[in-house]
């Protein structure tokens, strides 16, 4: 039986399973999984859409993790258990799950699934009815490099400041990317998320003007950032990236992640001009939650 996170033997449940999982994008993967679940059963039925777990129960065991996704219009997926491989049990497991989270979702008017995979591990997303539609990079910043210049004036992004950044974000993605997700930065974060996530959205201002937009978020262990110049500005990117790196001294110290799109040549230069060399990437893939048609629900067991 498949459904959403209900009682404390759920809990039971996923805690049993915390440590067989994979996390996904930069979600924390083990106490983070736990902390969303308490959350899923305090809030749910009124945020599902925001943050939902469901679980697998009976000789089967199993749970899903997705919530919405604040850059991309739809749900993400953030934590599967158990982990995805070569192990034609937990494959079925899981593809139950995935198409339980894309149905159940649907129906509360989501139109697509989302999930980040370490490039190399996408074989059991496409079986399950994803694609790939973007890579991303991920430098590492363990230590702050020598020579930074002044931070500039990165300022908190009010209602004008966030429709310039949308036009600079706008800018620097491809047509078909932006179709997939929709605008970024997207709504603004719910209490919810706001209860799990710090994040923090600075708009670098050179007099009325913003010439870059930067997001850093911090859950649990994992901290990553992202950073939009704005396409006039782009030859000044090292500067740029520069100034970023130099107000995260003293507002978001290392360590943590720059996430870089591989479309956004203009920023990895940048980057590694600075010496911050990716060590590792992301396949980014969607599904449309209305992919699960009547064939795939009969094959997901007991939907409740």
């Amino acid at each position: 039986m498949i459904g959403p996170l209900s009682t404390p033997l759920d809990l039971w449940l996923i805690w049993s399973l915390e440590g067989k999982g994979k996390g996904f994008g930069m979600a924390p993967e083990r106490s983070g999984a736990w902390r969303r679940a308490v959350l899923s059963l305090t809030c749910l039925p009124l945020a599902e859409e925001s943050l939902a777990t469901y679980v697998m129960r009976g000789r089967a065991r199993g749970f899903i993790q997705t919530r919405r996704d604040y850059g991309r219009e739809g749900v993400e997926v953030i934590y599967l258990a158990p982990a995805p491989n070569c192990d034609g049990f937990s494959t079925a497991i899981l593809e139950a799950l995935v198409n339980y989270a894309s149905w159940r979702l649907g129906s509360l008017g989501v139109k697509r699934l989302f999930i980040d995979v370490p490039e190399g591990e996408e074989a059991f997303f496409r079986q399950s009815g994803f694609s790939v539609y973007a890579r991303e990079f991920l430098h590492p910043v363990l230590s702050l490099p020598g020579g930074l210049p002044e931070p500039g004036d990165w300022q908190p992004c009010g209602a004008e400041e966030r429709l310039n950044v949308e036009k600079i974000c706008q800018s620097v993605t491809p047509t078909a990317v932006r179709q997939m997700e929709g605008s970024f930065p997207g709504k603004k974060p719910s209490f919810l998320h706001r209860l799990m996530v710090e994040r923090k959205e600075r708009a670098l201002k050179r007099g009325a003007e913003a010439v870059a937009f930067l997001l850093t978020w911090k859950e649990g262990g994992s901290r990553w950032m992202k950073l939009f110049i704005d396409p006039a500005h782009r030859k000044h990117s090292p500067t740029i990236v520069g100034m970023a790196l130099a107000w995260a001294s003293a507002n978001f110290p290392p360590p943590f992640t720059f996430r870089v799109r591989s479309y956004d040549e203009a920023l990895a230069r940048g980057l590694e001009e600075w010496g911050l060399t990716p060590q590792r990437s992301l396949s980014i893939m969607a599904r449309d939650t209305l992919a699960v048609g009547k064939v795939l629900l009969r094959q997901i067991p007991a939907i409740s």
